[in-house]
Protein backbone atom coordinates (compact mmCIF):
# COMPACT_ATOMS: atom_id res chain seq x y z
CA UNK A 1 0.00 0.00 0.00
CA UNK A 2 1.31 3.31 -1.28
CA UNK A 3 2.62 5.71 1.91
CA UNK A 4 1.65 9.20 2.08
CA UNK A 5 4.94 11.81 2.68
CA UNK A 6 5.08 15.27 3.59
CA UNK A 7 0.88 15.64 4.15
CA UNK A 8 -0.52 17.80 5.83
CA UNK A 9 -4.55 17.88 6.42
CA UNK A 10 -6.43 20.89 7.48
CA UNK A 11 -10.10 19.32 6.82
CA UNK A 12 -8.80 16.31 8.39
CA UNK A 13 -7.25 15.87 11.76
CA UNK A 14 -6.63 12.10 11.20
CA UNK A 15 -4.85 10.02 9.14
CA UNK A 16 -7.07 8.20 7.29
CA UNK A 17 -6.74 4.30 6.35
CA UNK A 18 -6.50 4.05 2.54
CA UNK A 19 -8.14 1.10 0.94
CA UNK A 20 -6.74 2.05 -2.36
CA UNK A 21 -3.90 4.09 -3.71
CA UNK A 22 -4.67 7.56 -3.10
CA UNK A 23 -4.84 10.15 -5.88
CA UNK A 24 -4.99 14.04 -6.67
CA UNK A 25 -8.15 15.97 -8.30
CA UNK A 26 -7.69 19.39 -9.10
CA UNK A 27 -8.17 21.38 -11.94
CA UNK A 28 -10.32 18.56 -14.08
CA UNK A 29 -7.17 16.60 -13.23
CA UNK A 30 -6.33 13.28 -11.92
CA UNK A 31 -2.67 13.44 -11.36
CA UNK A 32 -0.91 10.29 -9.99
CA UNK A 33 2.91 11.35 -9.25
CA UNK A 34 5.42 8.50 -9.07
CA UNK A 35 9.13 7.86 -9.42
CA UNK A 36 10.42 5.68 -11.66
CA UNK A 37 10.93 2.03 -10.41
CA UNK A 38 7.66 2.88 -8.48
CA UNK A 39 8.62 4.71 -5.68
CA UNK A 40 6.89 3.76 -2.83
CA UNK A 41 6.25 7.71 -1.90
CA UNK A 42 3.32 8.90 -3.14
CA UNK A 43 4.51 12.90 -2.55
CA UNK A 44 2.17 15.94 -1.61
CA UNK A 45 3.19 19.73 -1.22
CA UNK A 46 4.11 20.87 2.19
CA UNK A 47 1.17 23.15 1.96
CA UNK A 48 -2.07 21.87 3.67
CA UNK A 49 -3.99 19.51 1.02
CA UNK A 50 -7.76 18.71 1.69
CA UNK A 51 -8.10 15.13 2.00
CA UNK A 52 -11.74 13.89 0.84
CA UNK A 53 -12.75 10.31 1.27
CA UNK A 54 -14.84 8.92 -1.46
CA UNK A 55 -16.04 5.94 0.02
CA UNK A 56 -17.82 8.45 3.08
CA UNK A 57 -19.76 10.17 0.30
CA UNK A 58 -20.66 7.06 -0.48
CA UNK A 59 -21.97 5.74 2.80
CA UNK A 60 -25.31 4.40 3.70
CA UNK A 61 -24.38 6.68 7.27
CA UNK A 62 -26.54 9.71 7.01
CA UNK A 63 -23.76 11.25 8.98
CA UNK A 64 -20.66 10.67 7.86
CA UNK A 65 -22.21 10.88 4.04
CA UNK A 66 -22.90 14.74 5.17
CA UNK A 67 -20.32 15.34 6.90
CA UNK A 68 -18.10 13.81 3.49
CA UNK A 69 -20.32 16.55 1.66
CA UNK A 70 -19.39 19.48 3.61
CA UNK A 71 -15.96 18.42 3.48
CA UNK A 72 -15.51 18.15 -0.23
CA UNK A 73 -17.30 22.06 -0.59
CA UNK A 74 -14.88 23.26 1.69
CA UNK A 75 -12.14 21.81 -0.58
CA UNK A 76 -14.17 23.17 -3.73
CA UNK A 77 -14.68 26.32 -2.37
CA UNK A 78 -11.37 27.67 -0.11
CA UNK A 79 -8.98 25.59 -2.19
CA UNK A 80 -9.95 24.38 -5.72
CA UNK A 81 -7.69 21.29 -4.66
CA UNK A 82 -8.26 18.47 -2.70
CA UNK A 83 -6.36 14.67 -2.25
CA UNK A 84 -9.19 12.12 -3.14
CA UNK A 85 -8.33 8.76 -1.15
CA UNK A 86 -10.76 5.15 -1.03
CA UNK A 87 -12.02 5.85 -4.30
CA UNK A 88 -12.96 3.18 -6.70
CA UNK A 89 -10.14 3.18 -9.01
CA UNK A 90 -8.39 -0.72 -8.80
CA UNK A 91 -4.74 -0.29 -7.67
CA UNK A 92 -3.48 -2.82 -10.27
CA UNK A 93 -5.07 -0.49 -12.94
CA UNK A 94 -3.32 2.64 -11.62
CA UNK A 95 -0.05 1.08 -11.09
CA UNK A 96 -0.34 -0.67 -14.21
CA UNK A 97 -1.15 2.97 -16.41
CA UNK A 98 1.55 4.51 -14.89
CA UNK A 99 4.27 1.29 -15.87
CA UNK A 100 3.36 1.06 -19.33
CA UNK A 101 2.98 5.12 -19.59
CA UNK A 102 7.01 4.88 -18.16
CA UNK A 103 7.85 1.93 -20.96
CA UNK A 104 6.06 4.19 -23.84
CA UNK A 105 8.66 6.86 -22.83
CA UNK A 106 11.68 4.62 -23.49
CA UNK A 107 14.24 6.94 -25.07
CA UNK A 108 15.14 4.08 -27.35
CA UNK A 109 11.86 4.69 -29.52
CA UNK A 110 11.24 8.54 -29.45
CA UNK A 111 11.46 8.88 -32.96
CA UNK A 112 8.43 6.09 -32.92
CA UNK A 113 6.44 8.93 -30.78
CA UNK A 114 7.34 11.94 -32.75
CA UNK A 115 5.18 11.03 -35.55
CA UNK A 116 2.71 12.51 -33.20
CA UNK A 117 4.41 16.25 -32.77
CA UNK A 118 3.48 17.60 -36.32
CA UNK A 119 0.33 19.92 -34.96
CA UNK A 120 -2.23 19.98 -37.39
CA UNK A 121 -6.26 21.14 -36.44
CA UNK A 122 -8.10 17.98 -36.44
CA UNK A 123 -4.68 16.26 -34.21
CA UNK A 124 -6.84 13.55 -31.82
CA UNK A 125 -2.71 12.86 -30.86
CA UNK A 126 -0.11 15.09 -29.90
CA UNK A 127 3.26 14.95 -29.01
CA UNK A 128 5.76 17.15 -27.68
CA UNK A 129 8.93 17.79 -25.58
CA UNK A 130 10.37 20.96 -23.87
CA UNK A 131 13.59 21.71 -22.30
CA UNK A 132 14.17 25.01 -21.09
CA UNK A 133 13.98 27.05 -17.43
CA UNK A 134 9.89 27.50 -18.14
CA UNK A 135 9.09 23.58 -18.65
CA UNK A 136 11.05 20.50 -18.72
CA UNK A 137 8.93 17.21 -19.88
CA UNK A 138 8.18 14.79 -22.56
CA UNK A 139 4.50 14.54 -22.94
CA UNK A 140 1.38 12.66 -25.08
CA UNK A 141 -2.01 13.88 -25.31
CA UNK A 142 -4.74 12.09 -26.89
CA UNK A 143 -8.43 12.32 -26.96
CA UNK A 144 -10.33 9.69 -24.74
CA UNK A 145 -13.67 10.83 -24.67
CA UNK A 146 -16.72 10.64 -26.50
CA UNK A 147 -14.12 8.63 -28.65
CA UNK A 148 -10.78 7.88 -27.59
CA UNK A 149 -7.52 8.35 -29.97
CA UNK A 150 -5.26 6.33 -28.13
CA UNK A 151 -1.96 4.91 -29.95
CA UNK A 152 -2.78 1.51 -31.43
CA UNK A 153 0.54 0.64 -30.86
CA UNK A 154 1.58 -0.73 -28.39
CA UNK A 155 -1.39 -2.68 -28.09
CA UNK A 156 -0.85 -2.92 -23.93
CA UNK A 157 -0.73 0.50 -23.28
CA UNK A 158 -3.77 0.61 -25.60
CA UNK A 159 -5.59 -1.90 -23.23
CA UNK A 160 -4.39 -0.42 -19.93
CA UNK A 161 -5.69 3.38 -20.57
CA UNK A 162 -8.76 2.23 -22.43
CA UNK A 163 -9.65 0.47 -18.65
CA UNK A 164 -8.31 3.22 -16.59
CA UNK A 165 -10.41 6.13 -18.64
CA UNK A 166 -13.50 4.40 -18.28
CA UNK A 167 -12.87 3.73 -14.37
CA UNK A 168 -11.73 7.30 -13.97
CA UNK A 169 -14.94 8.48 -15.70
CA UNK A 170 -16.95 6.58 -13.06
CA UNK A 171 -15.22 8.26 -10.08
CA UNK A 172 -15.84 11.34 -11.99
CA UNK A 173 -19.40 11.39 -12.83
CA UNK A 174 -19.36 10.18 -8.74
CA UNK A 175 -17.69 13.53 -8.03
CA UNK A 176 -20.39 15.18 -10.36
CA UNK A 177 -23.78 14.06 -8.75
CA UNK A 178 -22.02 14.90 -4.66
CA UNK A 179 -20.86 18.46 -6.40
CA UNK A 180 -24.15 18.79 -7.47
CA UNK A 181 -25.97 17.96 -4.25
CA UNK A 182 -23.43 20.10 -2.09
CA UNK A 183 -24.64 22.91 -4.21
CA UNK A 184 -27.83 22.24 -3.51
CA UNK A 185 -29.39 20.95 -6.41
CA UNK A 186 -30.32 17.65 -7.97
CA UNK A 187 -27.26 15.32 -8.07
CA UNK A 188 -28.07 15.06 -12.26
CA UNK A 189 -27.11 19.50 -12.41
CA UNK A 190 -23.61 18.94 -13.16
CA UNK A 191 -24.58 16.13 -15.70
CA UNK A 192 -26.64 18.04 -17.22
CA UNK A 193 -25.25 21.38 -17.42
CA UNK A 194 -21.93 20.26 -19.01
CA UNK A 195 -24.07 17.28 -21.17
CA UNK A 196 -20.78 15.13 -19.74
CA UNK A 197 -22.47 11.96 -20.99
CA UNK A 198 -20.89 13.57 -24.32
CA UNK A 199 -18.12 15.14 -22.06
CA UNK A 200 -14.78 15.97 -24.01
CA UNK A 201 -11.92 14.52 -22.04
CA UNK A 202 -8.25 14.72 -22.60
CA UNK A 203 -5.33 12.74 -20.96
CA UNK A 204 -1.72 13.79 -20.89
CA UNK A 205 0.98 11.76 -20.02
CA UNK A 206 3.95 13.06 -19.22
CA UNK A 207 7.73 12.32 -18.48
CA UNK A 208 10.06 14.50 -16.24
CA UNK A 209 13.08 13.81 -16.72
CA UNK A 210 15.92 13.28 -13.97
CA UNK A 211 17.24 16.55 -12.69
CA UNK A 212 20.30 17.60 -11.23
CA UNK A 213 19.37 21.68 -10.54
CA UNK A 214 18.79 23.43 -7.64
CA UNK A 215 15.63 23.06 -5.82
CA UNK A 216 12.59 24.61 -7.45
CA UNK A 217 13.72 23.52 -10.88
CA UNK A 218 9.95 24.38 -13.33
CA UNK A 219 8.73 20.74 -14.83
CA UNK A 220 5.69 22.57 -15.89
CA UNK A 221 4.76 26.17 -15.01
CA UNK A 222 1.82 28.14 -13.44
CA UNK A 223 -1.33 27.29 -14.93
CA UNK A 224 -4.96 26.55 -14.60
CA UNK A 225 -6.97 23.76 -16.26
CA UNK A 226 -10.36 24.01 -18.10
CA UNK A 227 -13.01 21.40 -17.70
CA UNK A 228 -14.73 20.21 -14.19
CA UNK A 229 -12.84 18.77 -11.87
CA UNK A 230 -11.92 21.29 -10.37
CA UNK A 231 -11.07 23.38 -13.12
CA UNK A 232 -12.27 26.51 -15.08
CA UNK A 233 -15.46 25.80 -16.14
CA UNK A 234 -17.14 24.36 -12.71
CA UNK A 235 -15.27 28.16 -11.75
CA UNK A 236 -17.33 29.53 -14.71
CA UNK A 237 -20.63 28.00 -13.78
CA UNK A 238 -20.50 28.70 -10.13
CA UNK A 239 -19.32 32.01 -10.85
CA UNK A 240 -16.51 31.63 -8.62
CA UNK A 241 -17.81 30.35 -5.94
CA UNK A 242 -15.69 27.14 -6.63
CA UNK A 243 -12.09 27.56 -7.40
CA UNK A 244 -9.74 26.41 -10.59
CA UNK A 245 -6.73 26.55 -8.98
CA UNK A 246 -3.32 27.72 -10.19
CA UNK A 247 -1.33 25.23 -9.40
CA UNK A 248 2.44 24.02 -11.20
CA UNK A 249 4.82 21.34 -11.61
CA UNK A 250 8.38 21.29 -9.73
CA UNK A 251 11.17 19.57 -10.14
CA UNK A 252 13.65 19.19 -7.58
CA UNK A 253 16.78 17.68 -7.17
CA UNK A 254 15.35 14.46 -8.57
CA UNK A 255 17.55 11.59 -9.60
CA UNK A 256 14.63 9.54 -11.48
CA UNK A 257 12.34 10.62 -13.67
CA UNK A 258 9.09 11.46 -12.70
CA UNK A 259 5.51 10.11 -14.54
CA UNK A 260 2.47 12.09 -14.58
CA UNK A 261 -0.88 10.72 -15.58
CA UNK A 262 -3.41 13.66 -16.07
CA UNK A 263 -7.22 13.22 -17.20
CA UNK A 264 -9.44 16.83 -18.16
CA UNK A 265 -12.79 16.14 -17.63
CA UNK A 266 -14.88 18.63 -19.69
CA UNK A 267 -18.17 19.80 -21.06
CA UNK A 268 -19.17 18.37 -24.64
CA UNK A 269 -16.97 21.01 -27.15
CA UNK A 270 -20.55 22.20 -28.36
CA UNK A 271 -22.15 22.92 -24.77
CA UNK A 272 -22.17 26.91 -23.85
CA UNK A 273 -21.15 27.47 -20.31
CA UNK A 274 -22.01 30.49 -18.23
CA UNK A 275 -22.17 31.53 -14.78
CA UNK A 276 -25.81 30.05 -13.94
CA UNK A 277 -28.15 31.75 -12.80
CA UNK A 278 -28.35 30.74 -9.17
CA UNK A 279 -25.38 31.71 -8.60
CA UNK A 280 -26.07 35.47 -10.04
CA UNK A 281 -27.38 38.39 -8.15
CA UNK A 282 -27.21 42.27 -7.39
CA UNK A 283 -24.40 41.15 -4.71
CA UNK A 284 -22.81 38.54 -7.00
CA UNK A 285 -22.76 40.10 -10.83
CA UNK A 286 -21.90 37.94 -13.73
CA UNK A 287 -18.07 37.86 -13.62
CA UNK A 288 -17.18 35.59 -17.13
CA UNK A 289 -18.73 35.49 -20.03
CA UNK A 290 -20.34 32.81 -21.44
CA UNK A 291 -18.90 30.63 -24.69
CA UNK A 292 -19.44 27.00 -25.69
CA UNK A 293 -16.21 24.73 -24.63
CA UNK A 294 -14.73 24.48 -28.11
CA UNK A 295 -14.34 28.35 -28.01
CA UNK A 296 -13.19 28.42 -25.23
CA UNK A 297 -10.49 25.86 -25.60
CA UNK A 298 -9.41 27.47 -28.69
CA UNK A 299 -9.39 31.23 -27.63
CA UNK A 300 -5.69 31.52 -27.10
CA UNK A 301 -5.20 30.42 -30.78
CA UNK A 302 -4.40 26.69 -29.67
CA UNK A 303 -5.89 23.82 -30.78
CA UNK A 304 -8.64 21.59 -28.48
CA UNK A 305 -6.31 19.29 -27.86
CA UNK A 306 -4.36 22.04 -26.29
CA UNK A 307 -6.73 22.39 -23.43
CA UNK A 308 -5.79 25.53 -23.43
CA UNK A 309 -6.81 27.49 -20.22
CA UNK A 310 -8.40 31.12 -21.45
CA UNK A 311 -9.86 31.98 -17.90
CA UNK A 312 -7.99 35.04 -17.78
CA UNK A 313 -10.12 36.12 -21.45
CA UNK A 314 -13.28 35.07 -19.98
CA UNK A 315 -13.45 36.94 -16.84
CA UNK A 316 -15.09 40.51 -17.11
CA UNK A 317 -13.60 41.52 -13.93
Amino acid sequence: MAQIASFVSKLHPFQPEFKATPVYFNASSHQALVEHHHSDNYLASNEEIPTIDYSLLLSDDTDQRSIALELLGQACEEYGFFYLVNHTMPDDVLNNVLKQVSNYFDPTTIEERMIYGKKGSSDKIRWGLTANDGENREYLKVIAHPKDHVPSDPTILRNIIEEYNQEMRKIVAGLAREISKNLGFDEDYIEKAFNMKSGFDVMAMNLYPPNSKSKGNIGLPNHTDPGFVLGDHLEILTNGKYKSHVHRVIVNNNKVQRISVVTLHGPSLDKFIAPATEFVDDKNPMNYIGMTYKESLVANGGNVIDVESSLEQIKIV
